[in-house]
């Protein structure tokens, strides 16, 4: 097998990369850094044919097993040469996995989009708002409040809306997110 450079995608969760000379492409996705390595999980494809689906490979590490698994499915190809074949994708994936995201400017036109608020100015709308500092400041009854208001709106108004504030004004009324009140205290206990 010659290796001649496999074309490269982004999917998101990972990296297809295609061997155009062999017409072999990998599924390289759901790449995690684990105490052992990276692993990733690895789909092979001859055309159309699945040689293998899902198999999860350290890509630091040993991959004689997945090697040895696609050359049976395949029949044609040595166990060598898919062995470099598959050495040759963990480390285009490691360096790409390893360069991260392109870096994105940001100057004066960057669009910036406008601060909305469910509660003006202390709750945006579908976002998590956590209220934190010493005990006994009021955080708890804060919480209580703020989710007050939103119910007092609802159960007075009849509908499930809320006034959306962007920019110190009122923007738009939109239907209200489920309230979730989480509370975590940390009692000192002394005898």
């Amino acid at each position: 097998m010659s290796h001649h450079a496999p074309e490269v995608a982004d999917l998101g969760n990972g990296y297809s990369l295609l061997w155009p000379d062999q017409k072999i492409r990998f599924l390289v996705e759901y790449i995690a850094r684990q105490s052992a390595g990276i692993y990733a999980e690895f789909t092979v494809m001859n055309g159309d044919k699945v040689l293998c689906e899902g198999q999860r490979v350290n890509l630091n590490g040993d991959k004689s097993r997945l090697a040895k698994k696609v050359q049976e499915v395949d029949g044609h190809s040595k166990l060598s040469d898919w062995t470099l074949l598959i050495e040759a994708t963990a480390v285009l994936v490691l360096r790409r996995y390893r360069e991260g995201e392109p870096p994105h400017r940001l100057n004066a036109e960057t669009p910036v989009e406008d601060l909305s608020y469910q509660v003006n100015p202390l709750v945006h709308p579908r976002k998590v708002t956590i209220l934190y500092g010493d005990g006994g400041l009021g955080k708890s009854s804060l919480a209580l409040f703020i989710g007050m208001l939103v119910a007092w709106m609802t159960l007075f108004l009849g509908l499930l809306t809320t006034v959306l504030w962007a920019g110190g004004r009122p923007a738009q009324t939109v239907s209200t997110t489920p309230l979730i009140w989480l509370l975590w205290v940390q009692f000192a206990l002394s005898y």
